[in-house]
């Protein structure tokens, strides 16, 4: 009797990465999720009767590039708006 599918541990992994990546330290574990997403899918679509989980795997990808996106909008917006905050001090100094 063959084995039950499971799902690789690349796509925990992944799920992990990208769900630090948006709470707690921006950008570089989503892009590591990224990475795992890419290889955990992979391993799934090559071998589906042994491996399971491609909607997680999914999922997680989504939630790391979702976090890439909200951190250099917030990055940009932040500049936008208080980029150039010390200028002024400086030129009335001079």
């Amino acid at each position: 009797m063959p084995d039950a599918p499971r799902v690789p541990t690349e796509a925990y992994a992944t799920i992990g990465l990208s769900i630090v990546g948006l709470i707690f330290v921006p950008v570089v574990p989503s892009l590591f999720a990224l990475w795992m997403g890419r290889k955990a899918a992979t391993l799934i679509a090559s071998d589906s009767e042994r491996y399971t989980g491609a909607g997680m795997v999914l999922a997680a990808r989504v939630v790391a590039a979702l976090s890439i996106v909200l951190w250099v909008a917030f990055l940009v917006i932040w500049l936008m708006l208080w980029g150039d905050a010390g200028t002024d001090v400086y030129d009335s100094i001079n």
